[in-house]
């Protein structure tokens, strides 16, 4: 036999999930349509919201002289592009942005089989390109290791980064 209080509860019970399921479901629409206000409302657009490495479809090694340019860039004796990344992603993982003062990068080739390197005494930041699927080869980021091990950067100052797609 079922009680009628158990019923009624149960029925309180899904009444109160639906009304929070309904809410959700409002609540998203709204910031749905907030954020298409804002991508309507903003000045970035094409070509600035493009990315030119998918557009392009651009091989590992044309993807990498781009990143490498951009790292270069100077502006007002800054690197904002590389400074930019080393807050985003490297900072969290101990490298210090007063660490970049002059930062050496060979803009138009790889350094010693090495896709992007960036490097001052403080840091060796070793950049892997495989943003289109390419295999690792045998033992490479241990090599790349070994080369900045050789030219005395201990582990502690090297920083290593996959690009992936």
């Amino acid at each position: 036999m079922v009680r009628t209080i158990d019923i009624t509860n149960t029925w309180n019970l899904v009444g109160s999930v639906e009304t929070y399921t309904l809410r959700t479901y409002h609540d998203d629409l709204c910031l749905t349509e907030k954020l298409q206000e804002c991508e309507s409302n903003s000045p970035n657009k094409p070509p600035f919201a493009i990315n030119y490495l998918q557009y392009y479809n651009s091989h590992e090694p044309v993807t990498s002289w781009i990143i490498r340019h951009l790292f270069a860039y100077t502006f007002n004796g800054k690197h904002p592009f590389f400074e930019s990344f080393a807050n985003t992603f490297l900072q969290k993982n101990g490298f210090r942005l007063e660490w970049i003062e002059s930062p050496i990068i060979d803009k138009e080739h790889e350094y010693k089989g090495i896709d992007i390197l960036v490097r001052e005494k403080q840091y060796a930041l070793i950049i892997e390109n495989k943003l289109k699927g390419a295999d690792f080869q045998l033992n490479q980021l241990a090599r790349y290791i070994a080369t900045m091990r050789n030219e005395g950067y201990s582990d502690s100052q090297m920083f290593i980064v996959i690009l992936l797609i």
